[in-house]
């Protein structure tokens, strides 16, 4: 964990406080993003235990809605033993890499919201350097135009404030520690699973594009001719790929308050010149 110098500690010193969940939130869906190449589970920790604490953490504030989690990570790296232990509560695991871990991570997040209005729990997991490289500036702005609540999770203590507005944030080995002295008790999403303890499409592979029903067809896919094709494509970087992200869809809420008239449809076909000049101003 990184220390954190003398002249910072009194920014961040009341970073981490909790709120107990407004009557609103307390029953509405947890929508988690976990980054497990920056907060990975520690050395000797059941993964099968990370769901509930989560669990445990989110009861102790007052929040009782149902909780998805989707875990990003390099799984041909990743253990069998932690993939089926994961899935095996009903955590969906994706399969990304270092270079586009964050914009996968983004554009799910945008795709979700777009689907999933409020009231509703937004939570990334993922280091303070990542968070505030990508997703502030975004996730502020869904913010300020919706009402989603936000929960974070870091691998270390950030160095300075953030632009968001939490409900809670944790340290994420603090975070685990919510079960060590538990026994794992068995969730709603375990009578789901199969006989082999994994569930099913609970496997995705974020180049691919593409969901597996078992972790057999998963390690198949992810050593394949056709995966190792589309993971050797170079990408844009996750800064570039995020605003590219983002653009499109501040131009699809945009759109969304636009008559659908033959004018309109013919500035769609022209570039929509007046839009693009207010969304480049708008983006700055």
């Amino acid at each position: 964990m990184n220390p954190i110098h003398p002249d910072l500690d009194e920014v961040t010193r009341r970073w981490g406080k909790n709120y107990a969940a407004k009557p609103e939130y307390a029953t509405a869906q947890i929508a988690v993003w976990w980054d497990m190449i920056d907060c990975p589970i520690p050395e000797g920790y059941d993964p099968r235990q990370v769901r509930r604490s989560m669990e445990v953490a989110f009861k102790k504030l007052g929040y009782s809605g149902p909780v998805s989690i989707t875990a990003f990570g390099d799984h041909k790296q990743t253990p069998d033993h932690i993939l089926r232990g994961l899935s095996s509560t009903g955590v969906a695991l994706a399969h990304t890499t270092p270079k586009i871990q964050y914009n996968r991570i983004f554009a799910d997040v945008m795709t979700w919201q777009d689907h999933n209005p409020p009231p509703a729990t937004i939570m990334i997991i993922s280091s303070p350097d990542g968070v505030e490289m990508v997703f502030s500036d975004c996730l502020a702005e869904v913010q300020q135009r919706t009402k989603y609540n936000l929960f974070m999770a870091y691998s270390y203590r950030p160095y300075k404030m953030s632009v968001l507005l939490t409900s809670a944030e944790w340290l994420w080995e603090s975070l685990l520690a919510e079960t060590q002295r538990r026994v794992l008790q068995k969730c709603s999403v375990l009578q789901k699973c199969s006989e082999r303890g994994e569930c099913t499409k609970m496997f995705y592979c974020q180049y691919c594009f593409c969901e597996c029903e078992s972790l057999e067809n998963f390690r198949k896919h992810l050593s394949s001719e056709k995966h190792a094709s589309n993971e050797g494509v170079d990408v844009p970087g996750s800064i570039s790929l995020n605003r590219y992200y983002h653009r499109l869809h501040l131009k699809a809420k945009v759109l969304e308050s636009f008559p659908k008239t033959v004018r309109t449809r013919k500035a769609y076909r022209t570039g929509f010149g007046h839009l693009h000049n207010h969304l480049r101003l708008t983006y700055r």
